[in-house]
């Protein structure tokens, strides 16, 4: 009874335990400034880690976009720090991006070949908790939190659209396909994904031989680009024609403009790109993944 009695009082008084702070809100306490952190959390039974870049230009008062940058496999989230482009696009537009660290350099993307798959790390469930700390530090903009990722981080932000469609707004994977017959995303999700035509890895039309081992939802060998691009354009019901944009060295931009909620499903289809796209600066007629997407999906 005395017991109750007191936490009665705490709640009254605020003192009670309170809800963190929602999205688009300042943050109260233990806010981050401008600068790079690396952090750590408890998720589902592992210590997990990720890095964060706060721009210079974040003041902290109005609400900002926030980009989650997964690194593919047998890489680490410095890895990908060094080679996205995302802290060069981060300090010019003025977004907050975090890089997470896979399980054994690995995640748990859509049913292909790493430990993470294999030991059913809840990697979604660990990106959800990441969004959730860094929406209490910093003000996150509800409506632009936007995940990127490369190779089996590709997966792993596909995996996002469709089981965390609640946080999620839009995704831009690279160089892997959707690859499931699955996904139900709560809300529609804007898609803009990037595959090289001369990708051995994870081929462009799809087979291969790294095969994905699951059997069940998920197609037999690779998803095709194209393929996977189709499958967005049903799960997001996209009614428009397909429209296509041709770019510099016969790269091209194939995107579906009418879809549930007003979103988006794109391809960009890159020349002679390899599995590794962000060599790719834009000097050789090439695309410069990072900055596209920051100009034709996401919103700083």
């Amino acid at each position: 009874m005395m017991l109750r009695l007191v936490v009665r009082i705490l709640l009254l008084l605020g003192l009670g335990t309170l809800a963190p702070p929602a999205m688009g809100a300042p943050c109260q306490r233990d806010c981050l400034a401008p600068g790079d952190y690396d952090l750590s959390m408890m998720s589902g039974g592992y210590l997990r880690l990720y890095r964060v870049h706060v721009p210079q230009r974040y003041s902290g008062q109005a609400p900002v976009a926030l980009l989650l940058d997964i690194h593919g496999h047998a890489l680490t989230n410095d890895d990908q720090m060094k080679r996205s482009g995302q802290r060069e696009q981060s300090d010019r537009l003025g977004f907050i991006v975090v890089w997470p660290q896979g399980i054994a350099n690995s995640w748990n993307g859509n049913g292909c070949c790493t430990t993470a798959y294999d030991l059913k790390i809840d990697d979604v469930g660990f990106l959800r908790a990441v969004i959730g700390q860094l929406s209490a530090r910093a003000n996150v903009d509800a409506a632009k939190v936007y995940v990127t990722g490369w190779s089996n981080g590709g997966g792993l932000t596909q995996r996002m659209a469709c089981e965390a469609a609640d946080l999620v707004t839009a995704i831009a994977p690279v160089a892997h396909p959707l690859n499931t017959n699955s996904c139900r995303p709560s809300r529609p999700v804007a898609v803009l994904a990037f595959h090289g035509t001369a990708d051995t890895t994870i081929p462009y039309d799809g087979g291969g031989t790294v095969l994905p081992r699951e059997v069940l939802g998920v197609p037999l060998g690779w998803q095709g680009a194209l393929q996977s691009l189709a499958a967005w354009k049903g799960i997001l019901g996209c009614s428009s024609a397909v429209q296509a944009t041709q770019l510099p060295g016969a790269s091209r931009d194939q995107s579906y403009t009418a879809c549930n909620g007003g979103k988006t499903a794109g391809l960009v289809t890159v020349a002679g790109g390899v599995h590794d796209l962000y060599t790719d600066d834009g000097s050789a007629g090439h695309v410069d993944v990072a900055a596209y997407m920051w100009a034709h999906l996401f919103r700083p």
